[in-house]
């Protein structure tokens, strides 16, 4: 870890990536300690699994203690290895960029926790969840305030990511568990105070000016893990208050004004029908515009759905429809388009994959939502295959729903009914690739 520390130079700046000045010449990147930096974290990343592979809890109550003590720098707490005690004495503080990499590494243990945990019943379970609940609280904490933090008054994004990802492990892991000292509440019931306004902060970006700022590289997919860290909060029942999930839904919701509403574009040119997401100036990072709306209607979907298989409460619900109402028909249109381009591009990437296969017969240049491939990135394409499958559904049950209330000789009828066919073959085919996965 001090090895690691010491591979992130003060040259290797947040926004590199997109952005260098004039004065900075190219060697300040420093790309031989980038690949240092990166061959190290792997490394400790194999020692972590090779300590946890046979899912002790002994070993992953240790490594959380450790991060928690990296996370917070209080290396003098009694629970503290002394081994870290020792490192971090020499070293001195870390650095944000090193307590980045520690919470990737960190996501790895927590998994490994919700495995060990995930028979409630067992006995084995039992004795395990004694281990670690009288620390689940801390590491709740610890990751709220990652997930706030700041650097000189500055936001950290890429830092703050990943303490949503930890929260999300951890909310996933003790939601639902009792508390020991109060049988009549909930492990994580005392830290939705908490909870809620770490994710509101990443749902709180004015995403068209984010990117326009050098501090706020990563704006867009923090905004996306925002999104997921509320839906898991939404779906575990740790939102029970209505005002609490207005409040987060108000930041979900888009604007009618962004959202087009078209028919399915025959013609192959989804840029005349307003589809596709133009990015607002001309140092906008094109690669990554699409994030805010896939994880807005994402989220919107699968909220919407699990409302209806009964997994919220129905006040709950009915507050989504009611805000939802007046932008089914964009919300629906614009959904489909993404699972549409989100199933293609799944497909093209599986035959691509196939053993011995050769290049594939159909190469995707662009889509309904995007002009060009190459304008979108690897955590849009990964964020569109996680939301397909559910964006699809929510789709298709909004049309439904519109075109029992138009007349079947209207315009918009028609419109409506060009989506459907679609629809129908993405939810089969992700049907198929459920089954085809079991």
């Amino acid at each position: 870890l001090g090895l690691l520390q010491s591979s992130m130079s003060s040259r290797y700046y947040l926004s590199s990536p997109l952005f260098r000045g004039i004065a900075s010449p190219l060697q300040a990147e420093n790309e031989d300690t980038k690949s240092l930096t990166l061959e190290l974290r792997k490394t400790i990343e194999f020692v972590i699994l090779c300590d946890i592979e046979n899912l002790s809890m002994d070993c992953v109550v240790r490594w959380l203690l450790i991060f928690r003590a990296i996370f917070n720098g209080d290396y003098d707490d009694s629970d503290t290895p002394k081994v870290i005690h020792d490192i971090f004495q020499k070293t001195g503080p870390c650095r944000w960029q090193l307590r980045c990499e520690v919470a990737k590494l960190s996501t790895i243990v927590l998994h490994s926790l919700e495995n060990i945990l995930r028979d409630r019943n067992s006995e084995s379970t039992q004795v395990a969840l004694h281990q670690i609940i009288h620390h689940a609280g801390s590491f709740v904490t610890t990751s709220c305030a990652i997930c706030v933090a700041t650097s000189d008054e500055s936001e950290l994004p890429a830092y703050q990511k990943q303490g949503l990802r930890m929260l999300q492990s951890l909310i996933r892991t003790f939601a639902g568990i009792p508390d020991p000292a109060d049988k009549n509440n909930n492990l994580l019931d005392d830290f939705v105070s908490q909870i809620v306004p770490s994710v509101k902060h990443a749902l709180s970006y004015d995403i068209e000016d984010a990117e326009d700022s050098i501090d706020m590289e990563g704006a867009r997919e923090l905004y996306l893990s925002g999104c997921e860290c509320f839906q898991v909060l939404a779906k575990e029942g740790l939102i029970t208050d209505l005002h609490a999930l207005k409040r987060l839904l108000k930041t979900v919701l888009p604007s009618g004004n962004i959202l087009a509403f078209s028919p399915y574009p025959m013609d192959g040119d989804a840029d005349l029908h307003g589809l596709h997401v133009k990015p607002t100036s001309f140092i906008d990072n094109r690669t990554s515009v699409l994030l805010p709306r896939i994880g807005s209607l994402w989220t919107i979907a699968e909220l919407y759905i699990a409302g209806e298989m009964g997994l919220l409460q129905s006040k709950h619900l009915e507050a989504i429809k009611n805000d939802l109402d007046s932008l089914e028909d964009v919300v629906a249109i614009n959904s489909a388009a993404l699972a549409i381009d989100a199933c293609r591009l799944k497909e093209i990437s599986r035959i691509a994959n196939l053993e011995g296969s050769e290049a594939p017969l159909y190469e995707m240049k662009s889509g309904l939502t995007f002009l060009h491939i190459q304008d979108v990135d690897i955590a849009t394409k990964d964020a569109m295959a996680k939301s397909c499958a559910s964006m699809a559904c929510f789709a298709l049950i909004l049309i439904l729903k519109l075109l029992q209330n138009e007349n079947e000789t209207s315009g918009k009828y028609s419109d409506l009914m060009s989506w459907t066919g679609k629809l129908v073959d993405v939810i089969l085919v992700e049907f198929y690739e459920l089954f085809d996965i079991a």
